[in-house]
């Protein structure tokens, strides 16, 4: 084939399209895609059944810049499509291409550049800042807009503090006014997780009661924060619902000598009995062949030996309504599936509302759908050691889809039926 015939045959190949849709809290596909919503990308012109490679660039504002190269084959139709629950394949890259603005996706298939539109923080959300010093507690609220949800959600976060703007912006797109509460790593509150006073959410709980009378106030976070909302769900009556991430009913230790010496948390001034951790980190490799330490067997090995009768757990029969409780099976940071377990026996006879999963392959990292999960670890400074979260990549992107079906599900008040979600044994 000479050049000139190379040349017409690349200008005759047929123009592409590509379009974004998200698909809404019932499974109705929507236009306009807001962050941390399901979504899926359609490239369109293909010829059918047609091998394409998708090169995908993601242009982040929260969480960075992304590169991903996915193979498909187009439909009858010659549509080829992308969804975000296969975006777990993102690399953190900073060489995409410098034109990208801010939260777009630019999609490039059989070496055509297809623009997509931005995916928006949502217009119908409202920020507010709160300051300790003026309003008696720290906090960003995310509200919507346009909310008629009976619910208000308090976020929490995990071990790494600070304020949880990624839970509750999602929330807020889905239609719930949310605050994300810090209780440490923040301005004007304690630097460490270490003797956090639980007094520290009745400002708040003051505040949503009287700008919200009729609403129910649930609370949720990740990891520490998922035995955080425990804790304050079991003192709290105002709190009516609890959804866990990763979670532990029982009461650790401070973050710092492998949880061994200070409470992390206190109560009417005194500290809350904990559960000591055990022995030093394991060194493990990942997935992709990092060297990380798993922190699974020192709270394993906290407990052995000890009964069940004895250990210091929430009093989970305090809690006043529901409980969402979503793990990892291969969660490296703790045994979540194994308290979940423990848990269930004593939450699901209380509750018939009450739901448990765990996902299979998943470890300790929870996202937004269409977050990469590639990355297996994390630096934990107050350890001062790569922490691996356990489970691979694609089991892990798909507990963030799925798990976040899972907890939209449960705030409406129904449950659906979830592809590849099982309950743990």
């Amino acid at each position: 084939m000479n050049a000139f015939l190379a040349l017409l045959m690349l200008f005759s190949l047929p123009a592409l399209s590509a379009s974004i849709q998200a698909r809404g809290p019932g499974g109705q596909t929507l236009d306009k895609v807001v962050f941390g919503q399901e979504f899926f990308v359609k490239v369109k012109g293909l010829g059918a059944f047609q091998a394409v490679h998708i090169n995908v660039q993601y242009n982040s504002f929260f969480l960075g810049k992304y590169k991903a190269g996915i193979s498909k084959r187009s439909n009858q139709e010659g549509t080829a499509t992308v969804s975000s629950a296969e975006l777990w394949q993102l690399r953190p890259n900073d060489n995409i291409e410098p034109d990208i603005q801010s939260n777009h996706y630019r999609i490039t298939a059989n070496n055509q550049v297809l623009d997509l539109e931005e995916v928006s923080f949502n217009p119908k959300v409202t920020i507010e800042k709160k300051d300790l010093a003026v309003d008696g507690y720290a906090g960003i609220w995310f509200k919507s807009n346009s909310s008629e949800a009976d619910k208000v959600i308090i976020v929490l976060s995990g071990s790494e503090g600070g304020a949880n703007s990624l839970f509750a912006l999602k929330l807020a797109n889905e239609g719930y006014n949310a605050l994300a509460l810090p209780y440490f790593g923040f301005k004007g509150l304690p630097n460490a997780l270490e003797r956090i006073p639980l007094e520290f959410v009745e400002p708040s709980l003051k505040a949503i009661k009287a700008a919200y009378p009729q609403k129910k106030i649930y609370i949720m976070g990740p990891s520490r924060g998922s035995e955080l909302s425990l804790l304050l769900a079991s003192k709290y009556r105002e709190i009516q619902g609890v959804i866990g991430i990763v979670p532990s009913h029982y009461v650790w230790g401070a973050n710092t000598e492998n949880f061994k010496t200070r409470s992390a948390w206190t109560w009417r001034g005194e500290d809350i009995p904990f559960n000591q951790g055990e022995g030093d980190f394991d060194l493990i490799t990942t997935e992709d062949g990092v060297r990380a330490y798993s922190n699974r067997g020192v709270f394993e090995r906290g407990l052995e030996g000890v009964a069940i009768q004895n250990r210091h757990a929430v009093e989970l029969n305090n809690i006043n309504g529901p409980v969402l409780l979503i793990g990892g099976e291969d969660d490296q940071v703790w045994p979540s599936c194994d308290f979940i377990d423990e848990a269930k026996k004593i939450l699901a006879p209380l509750n018939r509302d009450s739901e448990f999963a765990c996902f299979a392959e998943a470890g300790h990292g929870f996202g937004l759908p269409g977050m990469s999960t590639i990355q297996r670890t994390v630096f934990q400074p107050y350890m001062g050691i790569q922490l691996a979260f356990g489970g691979t990549a694609r089991a892990s992107g798909e507990m963030n889809q799925a798990g976040w079906q899972k907890v939209l599900s449960f705030l409406k008040g129904t449950d659906t039926l979830l592809g590849r979600w099982a309950a743990h044994k």
